[in-house]
C-alpha cells in the first residue's frame, strides 16, 4: 500500500497516510471515536500508534494500514507515547497520561 516515503497527518479522528514523493493519499485509517491526541511511527518503521480522547490506543501496521491492536479502558488522557520496537516481533509502549478534567 505505502511507498518508501510516507507522510502522516490526522484530522479529528482520522489518520491520513500520504506518499511523500507524489503527494497522493494512500490510505485513511478510521478507528478513533474522538479526536486524536498523539501519533507516532515506530523506530523500526513497521507500526503507527495513535492515542485519542476516546481513551484508546491503536496500533496500526504501516505497510498495510491494518489495525493490529486496540488498547482500551484508559481513564486518563494520553498525551505522550514512546515506542520501543526490539528485534523480536514484540513491541512495547511507554504511555504518559494526564488527569482528565471533568466535563
Amino acid at each position: 500500500m505505502m511507498g518508501k516515503c510516507q507522510h502522516i497527518t490526522h484530522l479529528y479522528s482520522v489518520i491520513k497516510l500520504w506518499d511523500r514523493d507524489t503527494l497522493t493519499l494512500q490510505a485513511s485509517l478510521h478507528a478513533h471515536f474522538d479526536y486524536i491526541t498523539w501519533i507516532i511511527i515506530s523506530n523500526c518503521n513497521k507500526y503507527i500508534v495513535s492515542a485519542g480522547n476516546d481513551a484508546q490506543i491503536i496500533v496500526w501496521e504501516l505497510a498495510t494500514g491494518k489495525l493490529v491492536q486496540r488498547l482500551t479502558h484508559h481513564t486518563k488522557l494520553i498525551n505522550v507515547i514512546k515506542f520501543f520496537c526490539p528485534r523480536s516481533s514484540q513491541i512495547a509502549l511507554d504511555i504518559s497520561q494526564l488527569s482528565r478534567t471533568p466535563d
